[in-house]
């Protein structure tokens, strides 16, 4: 997200194991692949989940985060050092859903009664009905991610769907495909427009400033299959920024070994932290899949994706 505290390059790799053995390539996708519209389970209270597509990831081990070597030229040395030091994570298995919650599956919650609308506030946050970002007030974007919730309100949502937030930890273990040593969700290659929902060239359509070749808006969830993780897993990158469990702190020391979450982000009145980028950001550092955001209540370019 724009603004956001990052960190450096992960290095290492990752080890993961199922009851089968040794695990190709990482994760999997419930039932040995990725299915298109998904298996609906049971969520809290008897609900059905609203057709969330769920990818499996069994346990595993990698090397978390980034920022062990010296910031490159520009990059503040509190920016970079967040995602430090790189340090060992072992997960029990898991499930993230595919896509980044819709508009649609959340109207779903509301409808039932166990969610609340999004917020529509001021123009601070984007989620003024005026300033056209709120996915939820602007109509005709039922497939465009979930946008201006509290992370209450998405604990809430995924709750009611059978889940939960998914702690940083395993946010990041399927966001690098299982824990693979690489830069972005599709690799090493730089951020482009056909992989992730972005604002390219960098800060485009604004003032005098060039129009945009693509991001600067919200864009319906994974039409960007360029930048899908090796799992399937889309937007991981772009689009909306992914609210996590976990508080923000403003490195890794101290950062618990077991993959659960470190605190819990949402006490009142604070965002939290979140993961991803939004399609607001451009800057290639900030857009690495080791780089970090701390939150706020509720926003524009702020979603969810749930895990179990």
């Amino acid at each position: 997200m724009t603004g956001s505290s990052s960190g450096g390059s992960g290095t290492g790799g990752s080890s993961n194991e199922s009851s089968s053995g040794q695990a190709s390539g990482g994760a999997v996708a419930s039932g040995g692949a990725v299915a298109a519209g998904g298996a609906a389970a049971a969520g809290s209270g008897g609900q059905p989940d609203p057709n969330l597509d769920w990818v499996e990831f069994p346990a595993g081990s990698y090397d978390m985060g980034g920022g062990n070597e010296d910031p490159p030229e520009g990059v503040p040395i509190e920016v970079f050092t967040s995602d430090a030091p790189i340090h060992r994570v072992s997960l029990s298995a898991f499930e993230l859903t595919r896509t980044e919650v819709t508009v649609a599956q959340y109207r779903a919650c509301v409808t039932s009664g166990v969610c609340t609308e999004p917020d529509a506030g001021s123009s601070a946050n984007y989620c003024s009905a005026s300033s056209g970002e709120n996915n939820w007030l602007a109509g005709n974007r039922e497939s465009y991610p979930i946008n201006c919730i509290s992370p209450d309100q998405a604990a809430e949502f995924c709750a009611w769907a059978g889940g939960r937030l998914p702690s940083e930890a395993e946010w990041e273990y399927a966001a690098r495909s299982g824990g693979q040593a690489s830069l972005y969700a599709w690799g090493d290659e730089a951020p482009a427009c056909e992989r992730a929902a972005i604002r390219l060239p960098a800060m485009c359509g604004t003032g005098s400033r060039p129009a945009c070749e693509c991001g600067n808006v919200a864009e319906p969830v994974c039409g960007n299959p360029d930048g899908n993780t090796a799992q399937g897993l889309c937007d991981i990158t772009g689009n909306v920024a992914e609210l996590v469990e976990d508080a923000h702190h403003a490195s890794y020391e101290g950062a618990p070994a077991d993959g659960s979450a470190w605190g819990v982000g949402r006490t009142s009145g604070q965002g939290g932290l979140v993961r991803g980028g939004s399609y607001k950001d451009s800057d290639p550092f900030e857009l690495r899949v080791t780089s970090r955001s701390k939150g706020a209540a509720a926003h524009a370019l702020i979603g969810v994706r749930c895990a179990r």
